[in-house]
């Protein structure tokens, strides 16, 4: 873990937590992944579009001028 972590240039603990599935993968992360040899970043968004329906967000409320 350490050198994957050296090897990507992040902290040791962020490539665990990616691992371990604490922490889902970011831009900067796929962009690092596919760099890396180790994927493709437009695949890791179609991931996460193809998951959109299961999160559930509210739009934020715009705020009312008095």
């Amino acid at each position: 873990m350490t050198a994957a972590a050296k090897w990507l240039g992040l902290s040791r603990q962020s490539v665990s937590e990616m691992l371990n599935e604490h922490n889902g993968i970011s831009a900067d992360m796929a962009i690092r992944l596919e760099k890396a040899g180790r994927g493709n970043a437009e695949t890791w968004l179609w991931q996460a579009r193809h998951r959109a329906e299961q999160i559930d967000v509210q739009p934020y409320p715009s705020r009312v001028a008095a």
